[in-house]
């Protein structure tokens, strides 16, 4: 009886790391988005951590993860705009995609994939 309320527990703790990354992905794409038009529109960003390139506006999915802070990824193997949580086998959906506007004035896209947690 134990060994299920404790998979349930894993599961849940992933889903809520997944969600807050989702989180902290959507603020780091705002941030990214305020300092474009602060500085004026530039095709890229030059942040302590690298060159964020710009998409209608926001960061180029491969680029967002340099306006968000190490320990808010930990625990994911993130890459291109995706993260995956590391407890759960790549081939099951638990983690989190970012995709930019298609077009400018739209908002990005910040996708959870929970079923697989």
């Amino acid at each position: 009886m134990a060994v299920p309320r404790q998979q349930e527990l894993n599961a849940s703790t992933r889903r809520g790391s997944v969600e807050a990354l989702g989180e902290s992905v959507r603020s780091a794409a705002q941030f990214g988005h305020a300092l474009w038009e602060a500085q004026g529109g530039p095709a890229a960003l030059q942040v302590t951590r690298g060159r964020v390139a710009i998409i209608n506006g926001y960061p180029a999915p491969g680029d967002v993860a340099l306006l968000l802070e190490t320990p808010e990824t930990m625990g994911f193997a993130g890459r291109g705009g995706h993260w995956q949580h590391e407890a759960v086998d790549a081939t099951r959906g638990c983690g989190l995609s970012y995709a930019p506007p298609t077009a400018m004035g739209s908002v990005p896209r910040v996708t959870l994939h929970l079923d697989g947690c």
